[in-house]
């Protein structure tokens, strides 16, 4: 089953202050979908919960290997540990587009700054099921000309504005650079609008398929010692840390994730729990409940501060320790490569609301219910 999907444009570096929130903010939600839940070559509905860990871990790692190519163009030569899925975000939503309502998933996707979808007449196209983007029947497209304000850089094409986006491991697209009407899904089975979106209506789409200032960790009020210099963007672009909602567990360097794990490891030591060695999931730190124990874990899911300069994010206890069966749960953090980048994944971003103010350069965050309509 193919699908298609569509990058939504919510780039923001998180190399920047964080604040807190004060004030009830006005705006709209959108629900997202896991892509877990959707049935598709990627997902089947047969994957047990172990499987479909190791998926997500797998398309996490091949995030993060992306986002470091792109930062160490020079030192990363691809294909570097490729991935066996393209496409490696997490969440989609439901959208229309253009006065045929045209109702593409769109991938969510706070780590990527490249808008566009593929339009009928493509030279180069993968598969979408409902086909490619009929931009001749919408009465509201228009290709934007050379002139716009948002044309930088100046590519032309018969008057029209061009793009060529590269990425890496041989993947790009090609097209014209359009706006269009964008209705999203909004609270309470309402929709939202807006007209003259900017993106790129791509007709040349090769092998196309589908960072901040973090100080510290701390678990149960203990300041783990982790050198802050792991977290900080490097001279050359990599390292940072990046609030990224295309990975699913977070992922840390080995030497701030080993320095976690074993303050994880001594909490439930504690407390009479022994890690189990499991070769059907992606983590590293689990340990397994027997039935006749009668016990309820998540009681002893420890509580985990990520601290920011200016702010610190409370996660919640599930958030840290994730049952991947019945009876075993894990931590739910990830080791990556030694220049990072670190990101913190959509697991532990769950109820919470974030606030990207391009403007001023800050992320704002505060707990929240999100599956509570307000």
């Amino acid at each position: 089953m193919s699908m298609e999907f569509l990058g939504i444009q919510i780039a923001v570096a998180i190399y920047i202050y964080v604040l807190t929130l004060t004030s009830k903010i006005n705006g709209f939600r959108i629900e997202l979908t896991p892509r877990t839940s959707i049935d598709s070559a990627l997902f089947p509905k047969d994957l047990s919960p172990e499987e479909i860990h190791h998926r997500i871990a797998q398309l996490s790692r091949a995030r993060a290997i992306h986002l470091r190519s792109n930062q160490e163009p020079e030192t990363l030569k691809p294909p570097v540990y490729p991935s066996p899925f393209a496409n490696t975000n997490i969440y989609i939503t439901k959208i229309s587009i253009g006065s045929t309502q045209f109702s593409p998933y769109l991938v969510v996707d706070t780590g990527s700054d490249d808008t566009w979808l593929q339009c009928e007449g493509c030279t180069s196209c993968f598969p979408i099921k409902g086909g490619s983007f009929r931009v001749k029947e919408s009465k509201t497209y228009r290709g934007l000309a050379c002139e716009h304000p948002l044309f930088v850089p100046k590519l032309c094409n018969k008057g029209l504005s061009s793009y060529d986006w590269k990425y890496k491991e041989g993947s790009g697209t090609k097209g014209v650079l359009s706006s269009e009407s964008l209705t999203l899904p909004g609270d309470k089975n309402t929709s939202l609008t807006f007209a003259n979106v900017t993106f790129g209506c791509g007709y040349d789409n090769q092998n196309v398929s589908f960072g901040g200032y973090m100080g510290s960790v701390s678990v149960e009020g203990k300041r783990l010692e982790i050198d802050p210099a792991l977290f900080q963007l490097k001279q050359g672009g990599s390292g940072g840390f990046s609030i990224d909602s295309g990975v699913g567990p977070t992922l840390l360097v080995p030497e701030a994730y080993e320095v976690l794990k074993l303050e994880i490891l001594e909490f439930y030591l504690a407390r009479g729990f022994h890690p189990v060695k499991v070769l059907h999931v992606p983590y590293d730190l689990c340990y397994a409940i027997t039935p006749a124990a009668n016990v309820d874990a998540s009681v002893f899911f420890p509580s985990m501060v990520i601290h920011f300069e200016g702010a610190d994010l409370f996660l919640d206890d599930t958030a840290v320790m994730g049952f991947v069966a019945p009876q075993l749960f894990c931590l739910i953090f990830l080791p990556t490569h030694p220049s990072g980048p670190n990101l913190l994944g959509a697991f532990q971003q769950e109820n919470q609301r974030f606030l990207f103010d391009v403007g001023k350069s800050t992320v704002s965050f505060v707990s929240e219910i999100c599956n509570e309509q307000e």
